[in-house]
């Protein structure tokens, strides 16, 4: 668990410091006002992000199924939760809905997957 923690603080100590050397390029390019980012939905995409990297880099599981939900989490966690932060008008029935979508793409191609040789 100590190893996970790290893993986290890391993350959001790298990203902080190329979100603080890119913020200009981001206000500009995207409209992005630091100032508005909502901070629960940026924690969350970062435990998206250290979970994702932990259970498929440092501690992977042996369950493919379990892989893949780990995937589909991290993959549509991160990028619905860096909307709901960054975008003014993003919702968290729109971020829950595409987890959730996500989650079942990822298991349902992971199961019929398993059936091709």
């Amino acid at each position: 668990m100590y190893k996970g923690v790290l893993i986290f603080i890391i993350f959001i100590i790298l990203d902080l410091i190329y979100i603080n050397f890119s913020k200009s390029f981001y206000e500009y390019h995207m409209n992005i006002q630091y100032s508005n980012v909502k901070v629960i939905p940026a924690i969350i995409a970062w435990i998206c992000i250290a979970v994702s990297y932990y259970y498929s880099v440092q501690e992977p599981f042996d369950n493919k199924y379990l892989r893949g939900l780990i995937l589909a989490i991290g993959m549509y966690g991160v990028y619905n939760f860096t909307n709901l932060a960054v975008l003014e008008y993003y919702s968290y029935e729109l971020a829950i809905r595409d987890i959730t979508w996500g989650t079942t793409l990822i298991s349902l191609v992971t199961l019929i997957s398993s059936f091709i040789n």
